[in-house]
């Protein structure tokens, strides 16, 4: 009796963690498709609006869900001018946020990128930079979702063999 309740428990222990990775990746493809509407967003802002970058980010922000924080929390901090440049910030805050994100370390990179280039250039050129943060954003997700089906069958099939590997090895 004992021995089969925890040889269940194993088994679904393991498929928990291979439904646990296809959540994370599940929420990765949501914060990347969340960053590309950032860029977008602040895209027009910049461009159509003629905001400055500590506003076109606050109003980016109140229309924002997942990345709200982010740009709202940058803004603050060009607002209290820390001294620090836009790049240093612009990393800061990144690093700050995306302890609670399931970006990769690319992505993390691609977006410390578009900091180097925003607020100390010309309008047209921010306005470039964020078209192409937005088509390099475009080409990681529809390579990820490319990806994402096999991933996904093959995190949850390894979760619940492994798990049941494990249960016969130890019973």
């Amino acid at each position: 009796m004992l021995k089969g309740i925890g040889m269940l428990l194993i088994l679904l222990s393991g498929a928990g963690l291979g439904f646990s990775s296809v959540f994370q990746m599940n929420r990765r493809l949501r914060e990347l498709k969340n960053l590309r509407r950032m860029a977008l967003l602040l895209e027009n802002e910049i461009g159509c609006a003629h905001t400055v970058l500590a506003q076109a980010l606050e109003r980016t922000g109140r229309k924002l869900d997942g990345c709200a924080v982010f740009a709202r929390g940058l803004a603050k901090r060009l607002r209290s001018g820390s001294g620090s440049s836009m790049e240093v910030m612009f990393r800061e805050q990144a690093e700050e946020y995306t302890r609670n994100w399931e970006l990769s370390q690319r992505d993390f990179e691609l977006l410390c990128q578009l900091g180097m280039h925003l607020g100390r250039e010309s309008r047209k050129v921010q306005i470039e930079q964020l078209q192409l943060f937005e088509k390099e954003l475009e080409q990681e997700i529809l390579s990820f979702e490319k990806t994402m089906p096999a991933k996904q069958r093959m995190y949850r099939s390894l979760g619940i063999l492994g798990g049941l590997f494990l249960a016969i090895l130890v019973f």
